[in-house]
């Protein structure tokens, strides 16, 4: 860690509104299809690929459409 910096971090938060559905989680390594309902956001963790389309490291994909996902990501599937 260099001087006044901050060391990265491994945590993943998740928060909404206590009266919604608790979201739904899942650490995705390798090939995942998951099933279109309610709205999904896929947060990479390295290089992946979301219904054939790149995304980097960091990268955010909000979407209510059914996705296969390669790679390493965090999803979140929030229920109305």
């Amino acid at each position: 860690m260099s001087e006044g910096g901050s060391a990265p971090s491994d945590d993943f938060n998740v928060m909404t509104a206590r009266g919604l559905p608790r979201p739904e989680v899942a650490v995705v390594a390798g090939e995942m299809y998951l099933p279109k309902g309610g709205l999904l956001a896929v947060y990479a963790l390295a290089g992946t690929t979301v219904n054939g389309r790149a995304m980097a490291p960091n990268d955010l994909i909000l979407t209510d459409e059914a996705v296969l996902i390669d790679g390493q990501a965090v999803v979140v599937r929030l229920l109305s």
